[in-house]
């Protein structure tokens, strides 16, 4: 019998724990519901019946701090400072030794203007028996959300000497000292952190660069860093330097420091190689083309000796790209390349073909060819040409991840050249490798199915573009939206569908005449309803990319009258701002028709675009 009992105790203590857990869970669920019932009541203006309900769950659990919190939180916004200060009171008198109750306290009293009181309270959290170095940092996040900065600096300085990592404290100083705008003792505070620990470096040039271009902030830092005795032999403090003269501009004399730093830590290039990497980034292509020039002729079996002749041909490249930004033809859908800027190119897909014959590091020399067969279709207009750079590579899909962006421009390259088939094998091959960018993955999507479009392969098309257009994070969805309208729409017409695919891809090819003149014709038949529409911006399509700029205003404007139901007046506005901004110059007729946008269609696509190119406008006056 015993024996029997004896077993079915597991079963029993096991039993009584989960119906005890249950229990807890139901209370625990209870007096969240409570709580957010509260939160409820407060927003929507009942604070009494806030904090009755605060006052309960206080009573239930009266060391809940986020109950005590509402609750004050409750009494500030209702200026009731006396039940603040007498729950706060009590509740420090329950717990004398919870520093945040101190904080809060000390809060009430200097929101009532009695800094002293507010003060004299702060200081009895700091001397609480067993106060540790944590307490000053939390007791100074109070002064400092009451933006009470000295009390605060004082609060952590005097932390400071009892840390056992006085690192922290340094970085609430420098974060407050910023914050008021000493810079100087900012930086201060960050060589302290470096003379400790070196290791902390990148943070503190990151937290430097946040306020370097500020009015006083390079002088006051530069004044900082040359207080510092072990400045002129310590490397540490030269890459802080050399940071600090970046974040300036003046890239002159961090560049020649950087020299001097990576000689003397015998890093083989490294520092310089990251520092032209930095210098791209930041888009000064000449200092950077520089820095990879020095390592290439300094350093030639440093290990990032052919990284820097990579780096070198593409500041080559983005240099002259920057040099002709003023003929500028982004804001175009279609444009006409202007071959006569080829020869500027040269060089740089001179120093790409050199990269191309690597035996070693396939990566470096695929993406050369790619990136050289790219310049020569967009830039030079030689298609056979880049397919024939290209070539060799497309066999290496295994060896770099810019087999994708190889296969891609084949893609595009066969569809100028009218090869559709050989154009949606090289996108097919193209997502053949698992492609982890989202927006090239829809790009080539939007390809294909461009590609069936033109084909006549309506139904394949509309499937790829509505798995493109629900992805609404990619700009790229509006154009599937739109390309899958203009399917669906005019799928009962297929003759005049497939006339307007044709003039498409003629548009695509670059063939704007012959494209225009089936884009008018249907324009003008006004029984085909959307795709008429459609039809006629795309004409006005063709005349911006042949700079017909007037014409392409009138059609626009014929648009507009035409649209009753104000569908695509929005679009028509922001083309014809687009023309009057990027074409004629004229830079008020742009700005009034962006200003239309912003107030007759606050929903529309264009709404946030307009607004940017507005200001713009008032920044420089016409550029992009």
């Amino acid at each position: 019998m015993l024996h029997t009992v004896l077993k079915y105790i597991p079963v029993l203590i096991i039993s009584v724990f989960l119906i005890t857990d249950i229990c807890a869970q139901e209370n625990r669920v209870g007096l969240e519901n409570k709580f957010r019932l509260a939160q409820t009541y407060e927003r929507s203006g009942e604070p009494e019946k806030a904090e009755s309900i605060y006052k309960e769950l206080l009573a239930l659990q009266p060391w809940n701090q986020t109950y005590l919190t509402a609750l004050n939180d409750l009494y500030l916004n209702q200026k009731e400072y006396d039940k603040s200060i007498s729950l706060l009171e009590k509740s420090i008198t329950d717990n004398p030794n919870d520093v945040n109750k101190y904080g809060l306290l000390g809060t009430t009293y200097y929101i009532m203007s009695q800094r002293e009181k507010a003060f004299e309270t702060w200081e009895r959290a700091l001397s609480l028996p067993f106060s540790g170095s944590m307490n000053y940092r939390i007791i100074a996040n109070y002064a400092i959300q009451n933006r009470a900065f000295d009390e605060a600096i004082d609060i952590l300085k005097r932390g400071r000497e009892s840390a056992t990592d006085p690192k922290l404290f340094s970085y609430d100083l420098a974060t407050i000292y910023t914050a008021s705008m000493k810079f100087k003792e900012a930086t201060i505070e960050y060589c302290n952190i470096l003379s400790h620990d070196p290791m902390q470096l990148e943070l503190t040039k990151r937290r430097i660069a946040a306020y370097i271009d500020r009015p006083g902030a390079f002088e006051a830092a530069l004044d900082a860093i040359n207080q510092f005795p072990d400045r002129d032999n310590n490397l540490v403090f030269k890459e802080l330097l050399a940071s600090v003269y970046s974040g300036n501009g003046r890239y002159e004399d961090a560049f020649n420091l950087t020299i001097e730093i990576d000689s003397l830590s015998g890093s083989n290039g490294a520092l310089l190689y990251k520092f032209a990497q930095e210098m791209f980034f930041a888009k000064q292509y000449n200092v950077s083309s520089r820095c990879y020039k020095f390592i290439i002729s300094n350093y030639p079996k440093s290990p990032f000796y052919y990284d820097s002749k990579m780096g070198y041909a593409k500041t080559l490249e983005f240099t002259i790209n920057k040099d002709v930004q003023n003929k500028n033809t982004s804001w175009k859908k279609y444009f006409v390349v202007d071959t006569t800027i080829n020869r500027k190119y040269e060089q740089a897909v001179t120093a790409y073909k050199e990269l191309m014959n690597l035996q070693s590091g396939a990566d470096l020399s695929i993406e050369a060819a790619y990136r050289a067969a790219k310049i020569i279709f967009e830039k030079q207009l030689q298609p056979f040409k880049a397919l024939k750079l290209i070539e060799p590579f497309l066999n290496r899909k295994t060896l770099s991840g810019f087999y994708t962006d190889i296969m891609e421009l084949q893609g595009r390259i066969y569809i100028y050249l009218g090869e559709l088939q050989n154009a949606e094998q090289s996108f097919n091959g193209a997502m053949k490798p698992a492609v982890n960018n989202g927006h090239q993955k829809n790009l080539i999507k939007y390809n294909l199915a461009k590609i069936y479009f033109w084909n006549a392969e309506f139904e394949k098309s509309v499937n790829l573009l509505n798995g493109i257009a629900n992805n609404l994070r990619d700009d790229i969805a509006n154009d599937a939206l739109e390309l899958a309208l203009i399917i669906n729409t005019g799928i009962k017409d297929s003759v005049n569908l497939a006339r307007f695919a044709a003039a498409m891809l003629d548009a695509e090819r670059m063939k704007f005449d012959s494209a225009s003149v089936v884009f008018d014709e249907l324009a003008n038949d006004n029984n085909l309803l959307f795709l008429n529409i459609m039809a006629s911006f795309m004409n006005t399509e063709m005349m911006i990319a042949l700079d017909q700029y007037n014409r392409s205003i009138e059609m626009l404007q014929n648009i507009i009258k035409k649209d009753r139901s104000g569908i695509f007046t929005d679009k028509a506005m922001f083309l014809i701002a687009n023309v009057y901004h990027f074409g004629l110059s004229d830079v008020p007729k742009a700005a009034e028709m962006y200003q239309n946008i912003l107030e007759s269609y606050p929903n529309s696509l264009y709404f946030d675009r307009s607004r940017e190119l507005i200001q713009m406008l008032n920044n420089n006056g016409s550029n992009i």
